[in-house]
């Protein structure tokens, strides 16, 4: 997997290997400037930063249709680009 290619709030990634301490599923949401880390959304839109190791080592990205229907399961509106006035008035 290419974390280049990895689209904000548009990648879903799925993890390949058992670790309880990482979701199962998790929607990349950006790159954590000036680190080598990650900010991804669970399924129950908790927050996790992780590693670009560990991203590598147990995720792959979900594409196509099965991609489509988890975002639209899971992340409906954390999909969605805010607006530029709901982006303003979290500044």
């Amino acid at each position: 997997m290419d974390l280049n290619k990895l689209r904000p709030r548009r990648s879903i990634l799925k993890r390949t290997k058992a670790r309880a301490d990482l979701p199962r599923l998790a929607l990349y949401m950006e790159w954590v400037g000036g680190t080598n880390q990650r900010r991804l959304l669970d399924e129950e839109n908790n927050e996790h930063v992780i590693d670009d190791k560990v991203v590598l080592s147990y995720y792959r990205q979900v594409s196509g249709a099965d991609g489509k229907k988890l975002l639209a399961a899971h992340w409906a509106e954390a999909s969605k680009k805010p607006t530029a006035d709901e982006a303003a008035t979290a500044e």
